[in-house]
């Protein structure tokens, strides 16, 4: 998996703010959209998220830079690499947990829109709000590609909820596929594959994922709904 300097990441990230801001007005202006519609408030809500992880860095960057050069005359304490490696795993951390509430709660919404009589009006578990919108509500290509890399999100974000060790309720391990690398969950053990590289691709085919869902006929002819929670 990529592993990236702080430059490098910075970089990826301020890439992607602007490709999901360009996603969301190409897609105001093909079909008409407001920006506050649920087919594209998520791409702000997760834009937002993207350029605060890389704000973030960026402060953090600068900041431990004028803290090696000044460092004689600071009025703050010595700061060690445990500390800037805590801030760096806390940036990843409200990445990872902010662009998917972002996506599963413009799927619950998506879903309610399209069929508010199944995986009960849109409240069911996660996974079957996904399930349903990929599997029958739409009509998508590579339909257990986009389930696989969702099923890793959601086991990702699920187990950083317990500072990366993964419990299941049944005690039981799971294995996903994801761009053909197998990713075990042992139940009661740390996972340790969090890397950034799999974090942007987690990212960049949620954003393809959402695009091939906007495109398809039935929500394509959805009436505009305004997202209650739109930023």
């Amino acid at each position: 998996m990529t592993r990236f300097t702080d430059m490098q990441l910075i970089q990826s990230l301020w890439e992607r703010r602007q490709r999901l801001a360009q996603v969301r007005d190409e897609l105001a202006t093909k079909y008409g959209w407001s920006v506050f519609d649920i087919r594209l408030s998520v791409f702000t809500k997760i834009e937002n998220a993207v350029g605060s992880t890389a704000l973030g860095f960026e402060s953090m960057t600068e900041f431990l830079s004028l803290h090696r050069h000044h460092r004689d005359g600071s009025m703050h304490a010595p700061i060690g690499q445990s500390v800037s490696t805590e801030l760096a795993a806390f940036y990843k951390l409200g990445f990872m947990q902010f662009v998917f509430s972002a996506i599963e709660s413009s799927l619950r919404s998506l879903l309610r829109a399209l069929n508010s009589t199944t995986a009960n009006n849109g409240t069911a578990e996660f996974k079957a709000i996904y399930d349903s919108l990929i599997r029958t509500e739409l009509t998508l290509q590579r339909a257990q590609d986009w389930v696989n890399m969702l099923d890793l999100f959601r086991l990702i974000r699920n187990t950083l909820h317990n500072n990366g060790v993964y419990f299941h309720k049944s005690g039981t391990d799971i294995e996903v596929t994801y761009r053909g690398i197998s990713y075990r969950f042992k139940h009661g053990q740390k996972i340790n594959f969090i890397y950034w590289g799999l974090c942007l691709s987690l990212l960049d085919d949620s954003i393809e994922l959402l695009k091939a869902m906007q495109a398809d006929v039935r929500v394509l002819s959805l009436p505009s709904t305004k997202d209650p929670f739109a930023p």
